[in-house]
Order: structure tokens, then sequence, then C-alpha cells
């Protein structure tokens, strides 16, 4: 009995594991239709930092803050709330909103919770979020979208990197812009489908992804971002594995001596699920997710290799473009 539970135990794992990644697919696909469907009701702008959450960095997150709209981004940077809300049924309110994108549109392989809420920040509306963490707990952040897509470059000329409402009177402010590695963007770049590439179907719309992992000695924890204007990628975004020091999947001592961030955000058998601009899903390799800039930039930008992982630095020519 002993020996044939020692043969079954890691073949069950791994069918549970099967199934879960299954479901996160699923899941991926959901949330990739939803943003391509977005843009075909938006002129091909697609939901992220400078389209969506443009009203947002304009009012410094004032325009988010509290009971709004299902579809209201609850940052900035959250590209879910616009592209779900209304057809899920999401809360008006941004606390509990935030709570059910991490808790019911998580992968299950994400089992990781959020040991507290992080307390860098004190916005408005912070209370509201402690009493969700106190009475029903935030998963762990399951899913990012890759910077590149969603920012201006650094190259941009101000009209696109500066940002008015329609009909305001007030002097426009300017959007972060993407960091010039590893790799810059093309200066025209912004999030609409016919910018991102001639080929969708090598350019990740999202992935799998936690963020905030501090593996400190002294305090490790798991805690997400609940500031309405980030300084740079709050809970919804990343620049992605091929940047060296991303906060959910750089391998360096720095950032994670023990890798806990690399395994919470690659948990499909250390490999992770990609949703791309063609709709499909598909598993993405470690090696590749390391190796691959086209996934995480969008065609034509330029590979400065400054910053990116030492097999991206082998794969690719600097100041050569992305395809």
């Amino acid at each position: 009995i002993a020996l044939l539970i020692s043969v079954l135990l890691p073949a069950l794992g791994l069918a549970r594991e099967s199934a879960r990644s299954l479901v996160c697919s699923s899941m991926l696909r959901s949330l990739g239709q939803a943003q391509l469907g977005y843009s075909v009701s938006n002129k091909d702008y697609f939901a992220a930092y400078l389209t969506s959450g443009a009203d947002c960095m304009f009012t410094n997150g004032a325009a988010v803050e509290f009971d709004k709209t299902p579809s209201t981004p609850t940052s900035s940077f959250d590209w879910i709330s616009p592209v779900m809300g209304e057809s899920a049924g999401l809360s008006p309110n941004r606390a509990r909103r935030t709570l059910e994108i991490f808790n019911k549109f998580g992968c299950p392989s994400q089992r990781k919770i959020n040991d507290i809420v992080w307390p860098g920040v004190s916005p408005n509306d912070m209370s509201q979020f402690m009493t969700a963490q106190r009475d029903l707990v935030f998963k762990g952040v399951s899913y990012l979208q890759p910077a590149a897509f969603a920012y201006p470059s650094s190259a941009a000329p101000d009209a696109i990197k500066r940002y008015a409402p329609k009909g305001s009177t007030a002097a426009p402010r300017t959007f972060v812009t993407s960091f010039p590695t590893p790799a810059v963007m093309p200066a025209a770049y912004v999030p609409r489908i016919d910018k991102v590439g001639i080929q969708p179907s090598n350019k990740v719309l999202a992935a799998d992804g936690t963020r905030y992992w501090s593996e400190d000695a002294s305090n490790r924890l798991l805690d997400f971002d609940p500031d309405p204007d980030p300084a740079y990628y709050g809970s919804f975004t990343d620049p992605g594995p091929i940047f060296d020091d991303s906060t959910a999947y750089a391998r360096s001592n720095t950032r994670s001596p023990g890798r806990t961030n690399v395994k919470l955000s690659m948990r499909h058998t250390s490999n992770m699920n990609g949703c791309f601009f063609d709709g499909s899903v598909r598993t993405i390799k470690q090696p590749d997710a390391y190796t691959k800039v086209e996934y995480w930039y969008p065609g034509g930008s330029i590979f400065a290799g400054t910053r990116a992982t030492p097999e991206a630095r082998a794969a690719y020519e600097v100041n050569k473009p992305i395809p």
C-alpha cells in the first residue's frame, strides 16, 4: 500500500495541476476575449493605463475612489474592470471590486493570499480595503498586462504623453512613460490593436504573474498596492520576465533570494499561461518567457539590452528592431 501511494501521489498531483492550468487558460481566454471586445467598441483601443486609466491618472486617482461603476478601473493600471465589470456584475465599490477581481477571476493555482494591504499609501478609501481584508481576505494577484503595451514610449511626443479630459480647462498632465530599457518602444505607439505588431500571435495580452512578494528575512509576506494611481505598474501590470528586475519574475538574489516570486508567477509546473493578441492562450515555457523579447514588446521596438535577462542579451542584437 505504501509503495502504491508513493507511486500514485505524484501522478495525482500532476493531474490536479493540469486541471488547474486548464481552468487558468479558460480564465485568460475569457479576459482576452473581453479585452478584444472592448477594443471593437473603442476604435481598436484596448484597456490600459494610457486609455481606460487616463482619467484616473489625470485626477491622481480621485476619479475612481469609493463607489463608481462596475467598469470603472480600480486604479489607473486596472484593465480588467473596464472589460469585465458590467458583464460580470462587479461591485461598484472600488475595494470590493478589487477583491472580486483577485478572488473570483484569479488562477486556481495561485493559492497564496495577501498577508496585508500595503500601507505605503493612504488613499481616501483605504479603510474600505482594510475592512475587506479583515472580513474576506484578498487573494494574491493572478494576471498581469505587459507594461510595454500599456504605457506611452519614452520617446513619445507630447501629443501622446500629455492628457486632459475633453472639455477640461485644466492643464494637461503627463503620463508615466516606459523605461527605455531593455527596449525602446516606437515613439508613435499607443494601446491600439493595429500598433502591437504584425504578428499578434507573438504578442502577450496578459499572462500569469503575482506581484509584491517580499523576501526580507524578517518580513516574508505578500501584499498588494491599493493606490488608485501608482507611480509604476500597480497590481495589474508588470514589465514582464524579460526585465531583469521585475517584481513578479526576476531571479536575482536582491529581488528574491528564494525565488518565491518566480514560483508564484510561473506556477504551472514552472511554466506560465499567456493570452496573446490573436485571442489564443498557450503555455509559455520558462526559457521562452525569459528569452523572447517580442512577447513583451510591440513590434518595431529597439532592443537596448540594458536590464534585460542574460537569455535575451544572448539572443538579440543591440540597437536592432524587435519583430
